[in-house]
């Protein structure tokens, strides 16, 4: 049994009651949480959103840094652009740029120096198919003279006569080839009005009557492909003609071949103009560049180009007094109407279309 004094202690002892602890959502933060981190009501530990990764001390501590993320040192010597060339030239596998110039310098030397050593019966042969072609009323060599070229042309002596000589020649050859395509390639024909851009300079320089010719044949070689190129090579050569005075019958004007080549110059400016429909200024400014031969004297083939001089000139006045003329009166229809029918009646007779339409007929002319 209990006793009186076992009863008063525990009477007076304290009472220990259990309380009811409130749930953690009920306890209000001291700090709003950081941005993308969010307190789950469901748990009693923090999870972290997936947008953001927070590191561990752990993660920090044992983490080395990657070359990409380590600071680079700084050069205490600033770099230039002459030690960047020099750091480039000391680098493996690549190429100097004096050494690439050098390379290109010897291979354009060597391509020239190719370049002016045409095959000898390749020269001849286009030449030939020039002079013995369309050169029949524009023959500007005589034979002994187009041997003599070709013997300087290939001088075992370089000259400025061996560069003149292939200058002239490979203007003929050039032509040749255009006016004869069914016998050579585009690329010999090229190769040949190549040379000929390379020694002009040389030739205008030391000869430049000689220069002269090669305006002619140029003229010739570009009248179907590039007509304002061809009319600007005739007058050209008119210009050197009328500066050496070869537009009058004295000294070096007396040359046949000479002469050839200025009223070739006359003819094809006149004629490439009126197909352009420019004006022949050269020819219209000094109607005497022409030097015509004497109609009783010179060959037949000069007789012919007589003529077509004549009637390029009458073209070239037509051109500039009708087709450019502001006004045109009956008059001047009536003055160049009758000097076409005076030109056509004054033919030779070999020239007369009746003439012409004769089986006798020489059919080279």
């Amino acid at each position: 049994m209990m006793t009186a004094k076992q009863a008063t202690e525990e009477t007076n002892a304290p009472v220990y009651r259990k309380r009811k602890l409130a749930p953690k959502s009920a306890i209000p933060s001291a700090r709003p949480p950081p941005d993308g981190i969010r307190i789950s009501q469901a748990s009693d530990e923090q999870e972290i959103s997936p947008c953001t990764t927070l590191p561990t001390i752990a993660s920090v501590a044992n983490s080395t840094l990657t070359p990409a993320s380590a600071p680079t040192q700084k050069s205490s010597q600033p770099k230039n652009a002459d030690t960047v060339r020099d750091a480039s030239r000391e680098a493996p596998g690549t190429i100097s740029h004096a050494s690439h110039e050098q390379d290109w310098t010897s291979s354009h030397a060597r391509m020239l120096d190719s370049l002016l050593k045409p095959p000898r019966e390749l020269l001849e042969r286009a030449a030939r198919y020039f002079l013995d072609g369309s050169a029949i009323l524009f023959n500007y060599f005589s034979e002994d003279e187009l041997q003599t070229l070709f013997d300087q042309a290939y001088s075992p002596t370089e000259c400025v006569l061996s560069r003149i000589a292939l200058c002239q020649l490979s203007a003929t050859a050039a032509t040749g080839c255009q006016y004869y395509p069914e016998h050579f390639d585009e690329d010999t024909r090229k190769a040949f009005l190549a040379i000929v851009r390379v020694t002009l300079d040389d030739c205008l320089e030391a000869a430049p009557l000689c220069g002269m010719r090669v305006m002619a044949l140029l003229c010739m070689y570009f009248t179907f492909e590039k007509r304002n190129a061809a009319l600007a090579y005739a007058e050209m050569g008119l210009r050197i003609a009328r500066v050496h005075r070869l537009n009058h019958l004295s000294g070096e004007a007396e040359s046949p071949c000479w002469r050839r080549t200025v009223n070739s110059l006359v003819f094809m400016n006149c004629w490439v103009s009126a197909t352009t429909g420019h004006l022949p200024e050269s020819i219209l400014l000094d109607q005497s560049h022409a030097v015509l031969f004497d109609s009783h004297q010179g060959t037949t083939v000069d007789i012919v180009q007589n003529q077509m001089v004549k009637l390029a000139i009458l073209t070239g006045l037509i051109l500039q007094d009708v087709y450019h003329a502001r006004l045109v009166t009956a008059g001047t229809l009536k003055m160049y109407r009758g000097k076409l029918e005076a030109w056509l009646v004054n033919l030779p007779e070999f020239m007369q279309p009746a003439s012409l339409l004769k089986d006798s007929t020489d059919n080279s002319l």
